[in-house]
């Protein structure tokens, strides 16, 4: 963890995120629980602060994994050389990847989208991206954008498969 600037009487860090940050990645607390319960409260909304509305490409969710994987290690006090899976550190806290986490955001945000007043501006802007382009419209040369709706659109198609 990088350097903070510190209070020169007490020690203490001087910002709140600091503060929150080496309380749960202390071994101060009672209980695994309560580490869990303040990760979930403080430091995972500032994570997913908008991930309703982002288009993540492969690399950016493997670095936002990669970074989750990182915090839930501190949590539990679990160095990376003890050779423990990913898998069993989402076992012994209880929690999803990260990228599930998204997933459900994105779906839910649609789902609110989709069932919105047809007068709504969030509701006609939806509408009119689905709607067929004009006929004299060509699309740019290269490869198209990952843009948010087909980022819903492939994940209610893989969602389709597994039903």
């Amino acid at each position: 963890m990088t350097s903070s600037p510190c209070d020169e009487y007490t020690g203490f860090p001087t910002s709140n995120d600091d503060i929150v940050i080496n309380i749960v990645t202390s071994g101060t607390l009672p209980s695994l629980s309560t580490k869990l319960r303040l990760y979930r409260v403080f430091i995972l909304p500032v994570i997913l602060y908008g991930a309703e509305t982002w288009s993540p490409t492969r690399q950016l969710a493997r670095n936002l994994d990669a970074f989750y994987q990182w915090c839930l290690r501190r949590i539990l006090g679990i160095s990376w050389r003890n050779r423990i899976s990913n898998e069993e550190v989402r076992r012994r806290t209880d929690q999803p990847p990260l990228t599930d986490i998204i997933r459900t955001t994105h779906l839910k945000y649609f789902g609110h989208i989709a069932r919105a007043d047809p007068s709504m501006d969030h509701s006609r802007a939806l509408r009119a991206s689905v709607a067929p382009l004009p006929r004299d419209w060509k699309r740019r040369a290269g490869r198209p954008r990952h843009t948010w709706l087909r980022t819903v659109e492939s994940l209610t198609l893989h969602l389709s498969t597994l039903v």
